[in-house]
């Protein structure tokens, strides 16, 4: 028997989605209307936990295909706020243009990679806010950025609505000290 919070959290989902007439088959208490709100908590919102590694998968996959423009399609949302670490600020469009041309590397470089380090995640219902040191790892050169991107779920899936990218500057052996 389905417990009473899992009956809120769906009567909930389906006033958000259905709106109030809707929501009442929820809470009503019957067999079929049991059934119904079985079926209904199956599509319902995915936990913090869910939702967290879902993000951090979607980066992760990012990361590791940063060169498809096809990944990039999926990943950005179509009105993403997007500020370079240059401090520009670039579009969808732009973004996978750039990717399309081959982006910054030039022909000869070594075949850079990328991956996400201190990861750190806040969840806010069908909004995940994401920060990570970012590393490009390209030959014997590696930088360090800091990221924080904004990833929203619509229609069940999760893109970036707004990303932000900082270099985090080197630093020298006598300036540790």
């Amino acid at each position: 028997m389905l417990s009473v919070a899992l009956l809120l959290a769906t009567a909930v989902q389906m006033v958000a989605q259905k709106g109030a007439a809707s929501a009442s088959i929820a809470t009503t208490g019957t067999k079929q209307d049991s059934a119904s709100a079985r079926k209904q908590a199956s599509i319902a919102p995915a936990t913090k936990q869910d939702s967290e590694q879902q993000v951090v998968s979607l980066l992760r996959e990012f990361l590791s295909h940063v060169s498809d423009p096809a990944m990039h399609e999926r990943f950005w949302a179509d009105d993403v706020v997007y500020t370079g670490s240059n401090g520009k600020f670039r579009s969808k469009p732009e973004i996978v243009k750039n990717v399309r041309e081959g982006g910054l590397k030039k022909p000869g470089d070594p075949e850079p990679t990328y991956s996400a380090e201190d990861i750190t995640t806040h969840v806010y219902g069908e909004t995940v806010v994401v920060a990570f040191r970012l590393v490009n790892k390209s030959g014997d050169t590696t930088e360090s950025y800091r990221n924080t991107g904004t990833f929203l779920r619509r229609n069940g899936q999760w893109q970036v609505v707004a990303w932000q990218a900082t270099k985090i500057p080197e630093v020298k052996p006598e300036e540790a000290k």
